[in-house]
């Protein structure tokens, strides 16, 4: 798989110093302080638009590095060629119960554009949603993800 697939920030060198302020932010915000000078920090290194809400949604739920991370991946240029062997890999990364969660979002995003199924999301954690049939205890395996998103995605392109 593409080095850029396995980790989208490989090389960013703005990676540390973001996971700090983040961890400030996390460390003012969970202390009842105000965070808004080290916020707009994050803002100007990440290049984002980052908000209370951002920090609110994400405090408790990951770790700031992670937020650091989300923050600098470029998802505008999500990878928009990808082999079926690359999509399968993806597909089956997701799927591992031990998977690295670090780029879990990058990768489905990745699914979502070289698929064209804007659901894949439910049908890898809600098949039971995404089929309508409520069975969101079935497992498909990454060969099955695949093909359904990809037969989704061809729908409706037409």
């Amino acid at each position: 798989m593409r080095p850029e697939l396995l980790d989208p920030l490989r090389g960013n060198s703005k990676l540390q110093a973001a996971t700090l302020l983040a961890e400030e932010i996390y460390r003012l915000h969970e202390a009842g302080k105000d965070y808004s000078n080290v916020l707009s920090k994050l803002i100007r290194l990440s290049g984002r638009v980052i908000g209370k809400f951002d920090v609110h949604s994400n405090f408790g739920t990951v770790d700031a590095e992670a937020f650091a991370r989300d923050l600098l991946i470029d998802w505008d240029s999500i990878p928009s060629n990808l082999t079926r062997e690359e999509m399968l890999e993806l597909a089956a990364a997701i799927c591992e119960p031990q998977r690295n969660q670090e780029y879990l979002s990058y990768w489905i995003a990745c699914l979502r554009v070289n698929t064209g199924d804007d659901r894949i999301s439910d049908l890898i954690y809600w098949p039971g949603d995404y089929f309508g049939d409520g069975d969101n205890k079935r497992e498909l395996s990454p060969e099955e993800i695949l093909d359904t998103a990809l037969a989704a995605g061809a729908a409706q392109m037409k």
